[in-house]
């Protein structure tokens, strides 16, 4: 089965609303290290380039190798990974690749498809696999705005 219009919708609402998030936020925020919001970012973008990556092999038959390692090794390389890309490109690329993802994932085609993280991890159905990325991006955006809101009790616009 492929991915429900709501989950993807979903997913397209979590995934606009933390670039924005992002795009409001004072540049010093985007300096923090080691784990501060650019980090995240970079963190969320590798790993969608690599679901639409792996949708798209498992689709046309082609062979795929799997990230190897731990999370906190692969986290730490799709970050160094992407250390001279700018924001603005980082964004744009995050929005690109969760359009190819939800666009692959609605098409009929994509029925069957499981996903993996890495080597040796637990394969998941397409939809409850995104269903786990949403809340996934949607805590991460929640902590970024506890922790960069502003001072005084005023609301970010």
């Amino acid at each position: 089965m492929n991915a429900s219009a709501e989950l993807l919708g979903r997913l397209s609402g979590t995934v606009d609303a933390f670039c924005q998030m992002i795009e409001h936020l004072p540049a010093r925020a985007l300096l923090e290290k080691p784990w501060g919001p650019r980090q995240v970012l970079c963190h969320l973008l590798y790993w969608h380039e690599t679901y639409v990556r792996q949708i798209e092999t498992q689709r046309t038959g082609r062979g795929w190798l799997l990230p190897e390692g731990t999370l906190k090794e692969l986290n730490a390389q799709a970050v160094a990974s992407l250390a001279t890309v700018g924001a603005p490109t980082l964004l744009a690329r995050f929005r690109t690749a969760n359009s190819r993802l939800c666009r692959m994932a609605s098409e009929p085609k994509s029925a069957g498809v499981h996903i993996q993280l890495k080597l040796n991890s637990k394969s998941w159905p397409l939809d409850e696999f995104l269903d786990r990325v949403e809340a996934h991006i949607r805590r991460h955006g929640d902590e970024i705005q506890r922790t960069h809101a502003p001072r005084g009790g005023a609301a970010r616009s």
